[in-house]
């Protein structure tokens, strides 16, 4: 694996690497321990690539430096060959199964999703990709509202989180109301 810097504020270096699913190249990358006890994998938005992922990746990791996270640039995006099938939902979702499968992580990862990466895994989820619960996390292209995140312990999903959060599976938060 290639090591790679990243641009944002909080730096983290990811190692490159690529892996055969559906019969198409997908291309990601890995930060933190390949040995860590929690592995998030981070799925991007559409017209995006892994890059619009490594602040987010900064933070968790600084939160947490034993944090795995894998993010990979899905099929036809960034690094990634297109999917050998129709590019849907059904195809992404599939994808993102497949993927997990390749990795050795299928049914023990916590998914993030942004923005499209929410519906390729709500249709992985959807679709019967087991998953520890709680076990998943999408965040909607909105602006964030620092300083007024509400955090509700033993919630089971997440729309934003802390690397802490991940791992005991306590992650919700909501914008809005009074700080």
């Amino acid at each position: 694996m290639k090591v790679l810097p990243s641009p944002h504020p909080i730096a983290t270096e990811g190692r490159s690497a690529e892996v055969q699913v559906l019969r198409s190249r997908t291309r990601y990358w890995e930060y933190g321990p390949a040995e860590a006890p929690v592995t998030v994998v981070a799925v991007h938005g559409f017209r995006g690539d892994h890059h619009g992922l490594e602040s987010i990746v900064g933070y968790l990791r600084a939160d947490d430096p034993a944090l795995r996270v894998i993010a990979p640039d899905l099929p036809g995006f960034g690094e990634s060959e297109p999917l050998s099938r129709t590019h849907d939902i059904a195809g992404y979702a599939a994808w993102l199964s497949g993927f997990l499968e390749a990795l050795g992580i299928r049914g023990t990862a916590v998914l993030l999703g942004h923005s499209f990466g929410t519906i390729v895994v709500a249709g992985a989820l959807a679709g019967g990709l087991p998953a520890p619960a709680p076990s998943s996390s999408t965040r909607s292209p909105r602006p964030l509202c620092p300083g007024r995140m509400r955090w509700a312990p033993g919630s089971r999903s997440s729309t934003t989180g802390s690397a802490p959060a991940f791992r005991s599976g306590s992650a919700s938060a909501s914008c809005g109301g009074a700080p």
